[in-house]
């Protein structure tokens, strides 16, 4: 009996994450250390704007030109996660369409901080 339970919590723990990642949007996703330097980088379903051996290497808020108010956006993005240390979104338009981005500190033994971002696009 008590294997059945857990067999079945871990069958629809299974069957969440499949139509939990059938439901996910398209995405790319960045690895940025605490100088915002791009350090890795995955496309899933979703082109890069650039090539990546353009912006690899490069400080992620020099990558792409925003408009004034969308780069102000990211930047306190940026500055809110550090400050409290939690996962903020940011929104801004790029080459006419709309994105988010989800940034996630992610801090070491040390209290370094790097950082995990997920951009979507917003439809």
């Amino acid at each position: 009996m008590k294997y059945n339970k857990i067999y079945g919590i871990l069958c629809s723990i299974m069957i969440a994450a499949i139509v939990y990642a059938r439901e996910e949007k398209s995405c790319l996703y960045f690895s940025v250390n605490k100088d915002f330097i791009i350090t890795a980088c995955l496309a899933q379903n979703m082109e890069f704007a650039i090539p990546e051996n353009v912006f690899m290497g490069k400080n992620i808020l020099k990558v792409i030109e925003l408009n004034g108010a969308d780069q102000d956006n990211i930047d306190q993005a940026f500055d809110e996660t550090l400050q409290k240390r939690e996962t903020t979104i940011a929104s801004y338009i790029f080459d006419n369409k709309k994105f988010k981005a989800k940034i996630t500190p992610l801090f070491n033994a040390d209290n370094e901080v790097n950082f995990f971002i997920k951009v979507v696009e917003q439809k």
